[in-house]
Protein backbone atom coordinates (compact mmCIF):
# COMPACT_ATOMS: atom_id res chain seq x y z
CA UNK A 1 0.00 0.00 0.00
CA UNK A 2 1.55 3.40 -1.05
CA UNK A 3 -1.18 5.30 -0.19
CA UNK A 4 -4.76 5.78 1.87
CA UNK A 5 -7.07 5.41 -1.34
CA UNK A 6 -9.46 8.35 -0.39
CA UNK A 7 -7.01 10.27 1.77
CA UNK A 8 -9.66 13.60 1.56
CA UNK A 9 -12.37 11.26 3.34
CA UNK A 10 -11.22 9.18 5.80
CA UNK A 11 -13.89 8.70 8.98
CA UNK A 12 -13.53 6.79 12.14
CA UNK A 13 -15.99 4.77 13.64
CA UNK A 14 -16.88 5.59 17.56
CA UNK A 15 -15.52 2.28 17.93
CA UNK A 16 -12.01 3.24 16.67
CA UNK A 17 -12.45 6.63 18.78
CA UNK A 18 -13.04 5.06 21.99
CA UNK A 19 -10.11 2.70 21.60
CA UNK A 20 -7.47 4.89 20.07
CA UNK A 21 -8.64 7.83 22.73
CA UNK A 22 -8.01 4.83 25.60
CA UNK A 23 -4.48 3.79 23.73
CA UNK A 24 -3.08 7.13 23.48
CA UNK A 25 -2.68 6.52 19.04
CA UNK A 26 -3.69 10.42 17.55
CA UNK A 27 -5.61 10.30 14.27
CA UNK A 28 -2.43 11.83 12.64
CA UNK A 29 -0.40 8.66 13.26
CA UNK A 30 -3.17 6.58 11.93
CA UNK A 31 -3.34 8.51 8.88
CA UNK A 32 0.45 8.16 8.73
CA UNK A 33 -0.16 4.08 8.96
CA UNK A 34 -2.65 4.43 6.32
CA UNK A 35 -0.37 6.31 3.73
CA UNK A 36 3.00 4.70 4.46
CA UNK A 37 1.91 1.36 6.06
CA UNK A 38 2.11 -2.27 4.40
CA UNK A 39 -1.13 -4.42 4.42
CA UNK A 40 -0.36 -7.60 5.95
CA UNK A 41 -4.08 -8.88 5.96
CA UNK A 42 -7.05 -8.30 4.06
CA UNK A 43 -10.47 -10.19 4.75
CA UNK A 44 -14.35 -9.88 3.68
CA UNK A 45 -17.36 -9.31 6.23
CA UNK A 46 -20.65 -9.18 5.07
CA UNK A 47 -20.31 -5.16 4.68
CA UNK A 48 -17.32 -5.02 3.16
CA UNK A 49 -13.97 -5.30 2.31
CA UNK A 50 -11.44 -4.67 5.39
CA UNK A 51 -7.67 -4.79 5.53
CA UNK A 52 -4.46 -4.57 8.40
CA UNK A 53 -2.32 -2.23 8.06
CA UNK A 54 1.24 -2.05 10.06
CA UNK A 55 3.31 0.67 10.03
CA UNK A 56 5.96 1.67 11.84
CA UNK A 57 8.40 4.60 12.91
CA UNK A 58 11.41 4.87 14.68
CA UNK A 59 11.24 7.97 17.42
CA UNK A 60 15.01 8.06 18.78
CA UNK A 61 16.49 4.78 19.70
CA UNK A 62 12.60 3.55 20.15
CA UNK A 63 10.41 1.83 17.32
CA UNK A 64 6.61 2.55 17.65
CA UNK A 65 4.26 -0.23 15.65
CA UNK A 66 1.17 0.63 14.98
CA UNK A 67 -1.36 -2.22 13.60
CA UNK A 68 -4.73 -0.14 11.52
CA UNK A 69 -8.17 -2.11 10.81
CA UNK A 70 -9.77 -0.19 8.05
CA UNK A 71 -12.23 -0.29 4.90
CA UNK A 72 -12.52 1.50 1.58
CA UNK A 73 -15.83 2.11 0.60
CA UNK A 74 -17.46 2.04 -2.72
CA UNK A 75 -18.58 5.58 -2.51
CA UNK A 76 -14.81 7.37 -1.67
CA UNK A 77 -14.22 6.43 1.47
CA UNK A 78 -11.64 5.35 3.71
CA UNK A 79 -13.12 4.08 7.24
CA UNK A 80 -11.03 3.65 10.13
CA UNK A 81 -12.50 0.08 11.89
CA UNK A 82 -9.49 0.28 15.41
CA UNK A 83 -5.86 0.67 15.70
CA UNK A 84 -3.84 -0.83 18.38
CA UNK A 85 -0.31 -1.26 19.22
CA UNK A 86 0.41 -5.05 18.38
CA UNK A 87 2.34 -5.62 21.19
CA UNK A 88 -0.23 -5.55 23.61
CA UNK A 89 -0.67 -9.21 21.63
CA UNK A 90 3.01 -9.68 21.68
CA UNK A 91 1.82 -13.56 21.71
CA UNK A 92 -0.33 -13.32 18.54
CA UNK A 93 2.01 -11.97 16.12
CA UNK A 94 6.05 -12.67 14.91
CA UNK A 95 8.87 -10.72 16.03
CA UNK A 96 7.98 -7.89 13.70
CA UNK A 97 4.57 -8.01 14.24
CA UNK A 98 3.82 -8.54 10.46
CA UNK A 99 2.66 -12.04 10.81
CA UNK A 100 0.08 -13.85 13.33
CA UNK A 101 1.22 -16.58 14.99
CA UNK A 102 -1.88 -17.57 16.45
Amino acid sequence: MTSVPYPDNIAYTAHAVQQMDQRGIAKNVVEKALANGEVIEEYETDEEARYLVHWNEEIQQYTRHIHVVAADQAHGRTVVITAYDPRSQADRWSNDFRTRVD
